[in-house]
């Protein structure tokens, strides 16, 4: 049984692609004088037919936590990416804020990110300890860890933002990964987030760029899925460095806040339970227009019973003759609006009420009513 990284549904799809006599370990270079002892493997490429992404479901390498990059060979790269953290920092207003990458190898994107111009403190997370040890000895921060699951910590955590650089294919359980980040950050914290461009895999047919290293081949779709389905807004997507790299701007998504909703809530109830008590002291009889979940709900609230509302009126015949939940009031046709004498009608229709209304003032004329 093959379950999605991404969407965890099960995969019952022949794989889309098969590779065979691949290297098992692209990095598993041999010593010269050594007997090369490398294995290959039949590699199989599955999508998605739900969610669409694009993966390899075989065992991982056993070295997917460690960062290992040559990017440091590259004086191209090296200006593009001074400018492009500039750009970023700038972006989420980082100034003087602490950011953390994730993978951060041997400090090749940190030493860029600290030249970028723009002052920032930066840390690194590397689970590899020859190269967090070779990070330290330039002078960086970094720590040796890794984001195992949605409950790891990275030392110094919270942090203002993070980024990540062409790390994330690797990693098996992505999505329980970028809930972790997401953990270790503030409330409205920012990220940067970089994988290759399966967009431009797929419409070049590069097949010799599937390997067991990378597990996962983001489109902008899915990537932008996996990041909002792990707790992030993605703010932009765009493709960049020769097509060959998506890269979105994210923010940790900040949790609703209650309060303006039970402000509200105290206030109206506040204001019906003062509706009906200035009635009863003018000895008025009261109905409710409206047996709808939000007349119900407020009643409930309010804890009226039958000698603060007489009845409830509803014109749908399913609901008449009934009582209400919880209230026990009960729940009359319109015409009960003759026989109960009432005095004053509170409407509370949702969508119906200017319609109630306009029947109130055309056939019981005699009655006062209040839209609530």
């Amino acid at each position: 049984m093959k379950t999605c990284r991404l969407c965890k549904n099960i995969i019952n799809t022949k794989p889309y692609l098969e590779l065979n006599h691949l290297p098992e370990k692209v990095q598993n270079f041999t010593p010269m004088g050594q007997k090369n002892k490398s294995r290959t493997i039949n590699l199989k490429v599955y999508q998605c037919p739900y969610c669409g992404l694009v993966q390899v479901l075989q065992k991982n390498v056993d070295y997917y936590r460690d960062v290992i990059r040559a990017v440091a060979v590259s004086e191209s790269m090296k200006d593009f990416r001074k400018t492009y953290f500039k750009n970023f920092i700038e972006k989420c207003d980082l100034q003087g804020k602490r950011i953390v990458e994730i993978g951060s190898g041997c400090g090749e994107y940190l030493e860029l990110a600290k030249i970028c111009g723009i002052e920032a403190d930066f840390y690194g997370l590397e689970h590899l300890n020859t190269s967090v040890r070779t990070a330290v000895e330039k002078g960086l921060n970094v720590y040796e860890g890794f984001i195992e699951n949605e409950n790891s910590r990275i030392p110094g955590a919270p942090y203002d933002a993070f980024f990540i650089m062409n790390f994330l294919e690797h990693i098996p359980n992505a999505c329980e990964f970028l809930v972790g980040i997401a953990n270790n950050l503030v409330g409205n914290g920012y990220g940067l987030v970089e994988v290759p461009n399966g967009n431009l895999i797929l419409q070049k047919n590069m097949y010799s760029e599937f390997m067991l290293e990378h597990l996962s081949y983001f489109t902008k779709d899915t990537l932008r899925l996996m990041l909002e389905l792990s707790g992030f807004e993605v703010i932009s997507c765009e493709v960049i460095w020769h097509d060959y790299i998506i890269s979105a701007i994210v923010k940790k998504r900040c949790q609703i806040k209650p309060d303006a909703m039970l402000a509200a809530k105290e206030k109206e109830l506040s204001k019906l339970k003062k509706i009906v008590s200035e009635c009863k002291e003018e000895n008025e009889n009261v109905a409710v227009w409206g047996a709808g979940h939000q007349a119900l709900h407020l009643m409930a609230m309010a804890d009226f019973t039958k000698t603060d509302i007489k009845c409830v009126i509803d014109s749908a015949s399913f609901k008449q003759n009934r009582l209400t939940p919880v209230t026990n009031i009960p729940i009359f046709s319109p015409q009960a609006l003759l026989t109960e004498k009432i005095d004053f009608v509170i409407i509370m229709a949702g969508s119906y009420s200017e319609e109630v209304q306009n029947i109130l003032k055309e056939k019981y004329t005699d009655i006062k009513s209040i839209v609530f």
